[in-house]
């Protein structure tokens, strides 16, 4: 089973590099995995940096997180893809537990956990930390499905081709947005103490300024299916 892990970046040379080498330090067959690097629009030296790791770096031009997710996916070799971000290091049995949990059941199409901010103000580490995955899981009692995390999701390529792809017209959300086409083609799984860890740079100016820039749009595309036009900072 080979696995793409696909990291979308913007302007993120002074932190891609930690992300590449949790990756590459992981406790899985070095042989069984590639990392392709997705470089949206950088004016930086991302995509050099990146390169300078090894690792596979493509072009994407139109600049926004669902046009370069959507990038990563087609230029994917792997059965499997896995996405997580350019400020998130990942725990080194990432791989293994991604590739176990599709192993385990072959009606799984899409799989993830939650993430921890390690950065940020005392109230956001709190209530994101430990107020993620009940929110997901509420969001499971509702609908009856399990929505995936953009920083700490995976799913079959087989699977993502069959749902259309990405919708490129979000400006945010688009994680959620491909959740909901693959609960239509097999069964999704998103699990508690299956985390990443990510910068809390999106919560520097407190929680509630966090949560109007990244949490309003989630509920109003779970319940209501309604995607907002608002555009992220420039950076994810």
């Amino acid at each position: 089973m080979l696995i793409s892990v696909v990291i979308c970046a913007y302007n993120e040379e002074k932190r891609i590099g930690k992300s590449i080498e949790a990756i590459q330090e992981q406790d899985f067959p070095k042989e069984d995995f590639e990392i392709v690097v997705v470089n949206n629009a950088s004016t930086d030296q991302t995509a050099e940096l990146a390169k300078s790791y090894g690792v596979r770096v493509v072009y994407e031009k139109e600049k926004g997180i669902a046009h370069a997710r959507q990038k990563g996916s087609e230029e994917a070799r792997g059965e499997i893809i896995a996405f997580t971000d350019a400020d998130t290091h990942v725990p080194n049995h990432w791989l293994k537990t991604i590739a176990q949990a599709f192993q385990k059941d072959e009606k799984l199409v899409g799989f993830g956990g939650v993430f921890r901010i390690n950065s940020g103000s005392f109230m956001s580490r709190l209530v994101i930390n430990h107020g993620e995955y009940p929110l997901y899981l509420l969001a499971k009692i509702i609908t009856g499905k399990w929505l995936l995390v953009g920083n700490n999701m995976a799913y079959k390529k087989s699977a993502f081709e069959k749902t259309g792809g990405y919708n490129t017209n979000l400006s945010q959300g688009e994680d959620t947005d491909i959740s909901q086409k693959l609960n239509k083609v097999g069964k999704v799984k998103l699990i508690n103490n299956f985390y990443v860890y990510q910068s809390g740079r999106r919560f520097e100016q407190g929680l509630i300024r966090g949560l109007a820039s990244y949490g309003w749009n989630w509920p109003l595309k779970v319940f209501f299916n309604i995607d907002t036009a608002k555009r992220l900072p420039d950076f994810r």
